[in-house]
Parts: C-alpha cells; sequence; structure tokens
C-alpha cells in the first residue's frame, strides 16, 4: 500500500515554526511540531511518539489543518464557559483562607483543598474542581504547609506556684 504524499508550502511550514518557537502555549507548540512533521512525511504513530501524544490526537490535529489552515490549530476552548476565578472569587477567597474551618463548621483544624472549594460555595455559590481551587491558592499567594504543632505543658498552669521546669520556652 502505497502512502500518500503531503506538501506543505515552504511558507506555511515558515509561519509554523515562528509560531511554534514564539508561543508559551505548549498545546499550539505540540499541534505546529505535529503538522511540520506531517509535512515532512512522517507517519502519524512515529509522530505520535515524537511528540508524545495518543495517535488520533495526531489524526484530529491534522484533520483540522486540512479544513481550516494554520487558524485551525489554535485553541478552542475560548468559549467554555464563565471564567470562574474572576477578581471577587479571589478576593473572598482570601478572606476564607485567613479564617479557621471552624468558623464554617467544619471539625479540622486546617484547610484542605476540598474543604475550601466547599466554603467557598457558601461564600460565592461557585463550585470548582479542587484542581482549579490549587491554582486559585497558588494566584493568591497561599502557600502550602504543615500545620504547626502544638504541645501543651504537662505541668500546672502558670502563677499556680508549682509550675515544673520541663516545660519548653521559645
Amino acid at each position: 500500500m502505497s502512502r500518500m504524499v503531503v506538501r506543505v508550502p515552504g511558507r506555511v511550514k515558515r509561519q509554523l515554526r515562528k509560531l511554534r518557537d514564539k508561543t508559551s502555549d505548549k498545546g499550539l507548540a505540540n499541534r505546529c511540531q505535529i503538522v511540520l512533521l506531517w509535512g515532512e512525511g512522517e507517519a502519524w504513530f512515529a509522530i505520535a511518539k515524537a511528540v508524545g501524544c495518543c495517535l488520533s490526537w495526531v489524526g484530529r490535529v491534522i484533520r483540522r489543518f486540512r479544513d481550516q489552515g494554520v487558524a485551525g490549530l489554535q485553541d478552542r476552548r475560548e468559549d467554555n464557559g464563565d471564567i470562574k476565578l474572576d477578581e471577587y472569587y479571589l478576593a473572598r477567597l482570601r478572606e476564607v483562607v485567613d479564617k479557621q474551618p471552624s468558623d464554617y463548621g467544619y471539625e479540622r483544624p486546617t484547610w484542605t483543598q476540598e474543604l475550601l472549594v466547599e466554603a467557598m460555595v457558601q461564600e460565592t455559590q461557585v463550585r470548582v474542581h479542587p484542581g482549579t481551587m490549587s491554582r486559585a491558592l497558588k494566584t493568591i499567594g497561599a502557600r502550602l504547609g504543615q500545620p504547626k504543632a502544638t504541645v501543651g505543658c504537662p505541668g500546672p498552669a502558670k502563677g499556680s506556684g508549682t509550675e515544673k521546669s520541663c516545660c519548653l520556652r521559645f
């Protein structure tokens, strides 16, 4: 069985290389690379292996390029719905993170992403995925860390006159 020889004009190859090299969108760069390899006569399975994607994605990218040209390589998720992590949401998240989970009826001493999602639903009526919450926390500069350990002194309370010297002082 003979393979179909594909011709991608030199000006289009130059345009794809420039787009691939200048973009900060890794997905767009991969789509450009797929078309460039396809234009060099590579087989779809070799392209998939070289780019690190599945064979069906290579086919979709090539079909979109054939149908729409370079414009077909752009990310088509711009109409993917309203943005949930707007300034209002992030401002409310800053306020919620500064409080304790017990202020929202949870019996945990520290926040988890899942608890923050639920608390933010109470505050804003907007539900996000825990992965999106992770990005939101990074955006507001919240740090991920272990809770500070608290150790109670085994001795009697201060002022009782029988204070033990084993209590740690920092």
